[in-house]
């Protein structure tokens, strides 16, 4: 409980001081944007390339995949 209050008051010092600075990054209570644009479909295509390219298969993808989904 305290722990929340105290997490509560620094974010709201946070917010304050970024106001002026802030841009095009989105921030919430549990998360921080600071990429407008999503690297996921790209970043996994050239893990794919290379995983094929070394003929290594891949060995965490379902559960990568799995734990994105529950995000959601």
């Amino acid at each position: 409980m305290i722990g929340s209050v105290i997490e509560a008051m620094c974010r709201t010092v946070q917010l304050h001081y970024m106001r002026k600075r802030k841009t095009r990054e989105i921030v919430g209570t549990h998360m921080a944007l600071f990429h407008p644009k999503d690297w996921t479909p790209i970043v996994k295509e050239e893990y794919q390339k290379r995983l094929h390219a070394f003929h290594v298969k891949p060995f965490f993808t379902e559960a990568v995949e799995r734990d994105q989904s529950e995000e959601v």
